[in-house]
């Protein structure tokens, strides 16, 4: 298992485990991502 970078562990989590509460959790990463480019 290669080390994952925390984008990479968020998505896969979100990917795996799709839910109202993982799906909350993408949209404010995305979010936080978006505004601090």
């Amino acid at each position: 298992m290669g080390h994952l970078s925390t984008k990479d562990r968020i998505i896969t989590f979100c990917i795996l485990i799709p839910s109202i509460i993982t799906s909350v959790v993408c949209l404010v990463y995305t979010i936080y991502l978006l505004v601090n480019l």
